[in-house]
């Protein structure tokens, strides 16, 4: 099960967020958005019915605040998200549009290619669609982005319709257009984005049919319902983890629910004893959260509280695996044989490049979605060819996070893996190069989800993982420690 630990609260009561109190007075309701770094360091939360304050930052994991809002300042924001680093930020005012900083914290207004909502009459926000006139894009109204802070979804205050932008809010394409929109919306679609863009959710709170949680797993191309097991919106603010394979939801009653797709399940967490929940921003891959509430300890007014998180399931985007199918060189019968790596055992013998046969001391296996298309990205499948790679005895597919052992890598091969994994990894004298980055692997174009199996073998070093060969190819298998622990596999015997 999942649990959550507090690890500290700040007071934001002094703040002055609700517009013409005297004396200034704080209402926690009045906080709109909360984001958070990669690592939680830097936080900012925006405001509506703003007196002095509409953007506060903290450079400290939320110990103190400082108001960086330069303009307007009195204006009313109604979200907010931020790059990894926090260095990009932006804010949204509805019915006067985007607002971005790039130096952590003065904004400057968006100049938009043009106010019309795209989609033509797909889009029933547009004016060809007809269902909302007068509606374009000062309509913003929620908003998520990725890493970098160039990739961004939104909502508008009409709540019918996805949208999306690669050049930070300049240019927008239209997504979707969910099934049972109202022409009366009450509510926000509420939106999150994991790191690199790919994945995206939106939460339907004004959907006439059933206030669910809809997901994206290749940037908006295609949607589905996540699993809701009962839980019912609406779901007034969410956040994903850095690799999308889960995400946080807080319903009207103020619970919050964590819901893993992947693993087609969910948990139920109680933050703190009568808490009403505002806004929350996951960060440290899902790892921790950043809660707006009301109450905290001493604190009556207004708190902005991290959390430490134990969720069900670890992230695992990153899981190096191989698509089932794929043939491992073991020793069997006295002779060495390739054998599917889903039929393989606790206690077979793999062949390694440099320690023999050693034992199989555990078996993972997941699904992934695979988009199908030619992009290139970790969250995806490759296919290793015969006619790239001397050895290969048939294509193999494997994972873009699963590394094949080579004698040299190139100077971009390099910045990639220190980029993502923040140094360069080796394997019985071997580097490893992850499959999305090897020019000779190609996105695998077959869309669906497909099983995958990884292995760890005997070791004495519960961190060390070995070489071994799949179809062929010399590739690395996982640590005990990575599959029992990161992987979020289900073991098996």
């Amino acid at each position: 099960m999942a649990s959550i630990t507090p690890i500290y609260g700040s007071d934001v009561s002094g703040f002055d967020i609700t517009i013409g109190s005297s004396p200034p007075d704080s209402n926690f309701t009045n906080i709109k958005g909360i984001a958070a770094s990669a690592d939680g360091t830097i936080m900012y939360f925006c405001t509506s019915n703003v007196f002095y304050h509409g953007v506060l930052k903290s450079t400290n994991s939320g110990a103190t605040w400082s108001n960086v809002n330069n303009y307007p300042s009195t204006t009313a924001f109604s979200s907010i998200a931020c790059s990894s680093d926090g260095s990009i930020v932006h804010a949204v005012i509805l019915g006067d549009g985007l607002y971005t900083s790039i130096n952590s914290g003065t904004f400057n207004k968006v100049t938009f290619a043009t106010n019309t909502l795209p989609g033509g009459g797909a889009n029933p926000e547009s004016p060809t669609g007809g269902q909302f006139p007068g509606y374009d894009l000062t309509n913003i109204f929620q908003i998520a982005c990725d890493s970098t802070g160039t990739k961004l979804i939104m909502t508008t205050n009409a709540a019918a319709s996805i949208y999306y932008s690669t050049d930070s809010g300049v240019t927008w394409s239209f997504l979707y257009a969910p099934t049972g929109y109202s022409l009366t919306p009450n509510g926000p679609t509420t939106v999150a984005m994991n790191a690199d863009g790919s994945v995206l959710y939106a939460a339907l709170n004004t959907n006439t049919i059933s206030k669910n949680i809809i997901v994206s797993k290749n940037a908006g191309a295609r949607w589905a319902s996540i699993p809701m097991f009962g839980q019912i919106g609406p779901f007034t603010t969410l956040s994903t983890n850095s690799y999308g394979d889960f995400v946080f939801a807080v319903n009207s009653n103020s619970d919050l629910r964590i819901f893993y797709p992947t693993h087609n399940d969910y948990a139920s967490v109680v933050v703190y004893p009568g808490t009403t929940i505002g806004r929350i921003a996951a960060y440290n891959s899902g790892n921790n959260i950043a809660i707006v509430q009301n109450i905290y300890g001493s604190i009556t007014n207004g708190a902005v509280v991290t959390y430490s998180i134990v969720n069900k399931y670890a992230p695992n985007e990153r899981t190096p695996c191989f698509k089932e199918d794929s043939k491992i060189l073991c020793f069997k019968d006295g002779k060495e044989v390739y054998v599917k790596v889903q039929e393989i055992r606790k206690g077979d013998l793999v062949k390694t490049v440099k320690h023999g046969y050693v034992p199989v001391n555990m078996i993972g296996t997941s699904k992934m979605y695979n988009s199908g298309d030619k992009l290139r990205g970790t969250n995806r499948l490759y296919v290793c060819s015969p006619d790239q790679y001397p050895g290969l005895t048939e294509d193999l597919v494997i994972t873009g996070c699963h590394s094949i052992l080579v004698d040299t890598l190139t100077e971009e091969q390099r910045f990639g893996t220190i980029e993502l994994l923040g140094r360069i990894m080796i394997t019985d004298n071997k580097y490893r190069l992850m499959a999305f980055l090897d020019e000779r692997a190609t996105p695998y174009l077959e869309e669906g989800v497909f099983p995958i199996w990884h292995i760890a073998l005997d070791n004495d070093d519960y961190y060390m993982n070995y070489g071994i060969y799949a179809n062929g190819l010399l590739v690395e298998t996982c640590s005990k420690r990575y599959l029992k622990e990161i992987s979020g596999m289900t073991l098996i015997e």
